[in-house]
């Protein structure tokens, strides 16, 4: 991402438009650069602070009886940039901070999953079509191609042990494909037990 786009992301964080600031928030946390995590987070703090104790004005009604039902989606898409950023890792502790933000329950029982998923660092390859299309997570984190996963890999602390389940692929596609991460692992420090 350009830094001027960025900076354009990271400005309309603050938009009076719920449908702006989500927008702006998926951008930062599927594009973004490590230094937008933290006015993400400053943002959700914001977020927290105006909006703590009505959860029943967050809440989604197809009636439109909740005009405010959109930040509860701006609430949601505060959690998953900042707990699911392609460009930064987000340790196991961290999680649990981000749940004490959200305000509804469904924000907690997403935060809840993804402090369930960050305990255990387990990839977990369900397709390959081919390199780039592909259906990958690991800890809490989602990718569509092998380089996605190598990224994010490569942002973990040396001496990380990490899971592999290839139960979804092809006996000789997982072969290959255990191979190719261990040899990856093994160059950045870190270890794969299948």
């Amino acid at each position: 991402m350009a830094p001027a786009v960025e900076a354009a992301a990271i400005a309309h964080l603050d938009d009076p438009d719920p449908q702006v600031v989500i927008g702006a928030a998926e951008t930062l946390g599927r594009y973004g650069s490590p230094a937008s995590a933290q006015p993400l987070r400053m943002q959700f703090e914001r977020w927290h602070r105006t909006w703590e104790g009505q959860q029943q004005a967050l809440r989604f009604s197809l009636a439109g009886s909740r005009p405010d039902s959109m930040h509860g989606v701006v609430e949601l898409a505060f959690l998953q940039a900042l707990g699911q950023g392609q460009a930064w890792l987000t340790p196991a502790p961290e999680p649990r901070e981000l749940r004490a933000l959200c305000v509804t329950d469904n924000c907690r029982q997403h935060a809840d999953q993804m402090i369930s998923a960050a305990g255990e660092i387990r990839i977990n390859i369900m397709r390959i079509d081919d390199p780039e299309n592909s259906i990958v997570g690991l800890a809490q984190y989602q990718m569509t191609s092998i380089a996605a996963l190598e990224h994010k890999l490569a942002q973990y602390p040396r001496e990380t042990g990490l899971t592999l389940d290839l139960d979804s692929l092809d006996p000789e596609v997982a072969r290959a494909t255990a191979a190719a991460l261990r040899q990856f692992a093994e160059a950045h420090g870190l270890t794969i037990r299948r």
